[in-house]
C-alpha cells in the first residue's frame, strides 16, 4: 500500500513539475513576443498581448497603440535607441481566482547622446487558462504606482513579490 501511495505521489510531481515547465515555457516565450513587437514598432500586437485593465484605463487598443507610438516617437527624438531587450527566467507562479500570475525580469540596454542606459525591471504576466495564453503588465508603471496597480490589478496575489524599482545604470561615453 505505502509502496502504490508513493508511486501516486511520485507521478502527481513529475506532473506538476512538466506543468511548470510548460508555462514557464510559455511564458517566457510570450513575453519575447512582447519583446519583439515593442522592438519592430507593433504596437497593435503589444496593446492585445496587455493586460485588459490596462487597455481599457488608456481608453482601448487605438489609443494605447497611439499611446505607445507617440512615447517611442518621443524617446527617439530624443535620441535614445534600443540596442537589446532580454527575457529572464520567470519567477514563481501564484494562483488567485482561477488566473496564474508570474513575475517575469527584463533587462534593456538603450544608447543615448551621453552614453548607454541599462536597465532592469519585470512584466508581470497574468494567464486566465492556466499558462497557455498571457497578458501582460509593464513592471516599472505598476511598481512605481501602488495605487495604479490596485485599481488595474485588484486581484493581484500579496503573496506575489514584485520587485522593487531598479536604479539604471548610465555608462557615460569616452
Amino acid at each position: 500500500m505505502k509502496t502504490r501511495a508513493m508511486a501516486i505521489l511520485v507521478t502527481a510531481l513529475i506532473g506538476l513539475s512538466a506543468l511548470a515547465q510548460e508555462r514557464s515555457a510559455s511564458v517566457v516565450k510570450q513575453a519575447g513576443e512582447v519583446r519583439d513587437a515593442t522592438m519592430k514598432g507593433d504596437y497593435s500586437k503589444v496593446a492585445d498581448m496587455s493586460v485588459d485593465a490596462i487597455v481599457a484605463e488608456l481608453g482601448g487598443k487605438e489609443k494605447m497603440v497611439e499611446f505607445i507610438r507617440k512615447g517611442m516617437e518621443q524617446i527617439k527624438e530624443r535620441g535614445f535607441e534600443f540596442r537589446s531587450y532580454t527575457i529572464g527566467e520567470p519567477g514563481a507562479f501564484v494562483e488567485k481566482d482561477k488566473k496564474t500570475f508570474v513575475v517575469v525580469p527584463t533587462a534593456m540596454e538603450m544608447k543615448f547622446p551621453k552614453g548607454l542606459i541599462r536597465s532592469k525591471s519585470f512584466l508581470l504576466g497574468v494567464s486566465s487558462d492556466m499558462g497557455k495564453t498571457w497578458k501582460f503588465a509593464d513592471g516599472a508603471g505598476i511598481s512605481k504606482n501602488p495605487g495604479l496597480r490596485e485599481k488595474l490589478l485588484p486581484d493581484l496575489p500579496k503573496e506575489l513579490e514584485l520587485p522593487k524599482p531598479a536604479t539604471p545604470e548610465i555608462i557615460p561615453n569616452p
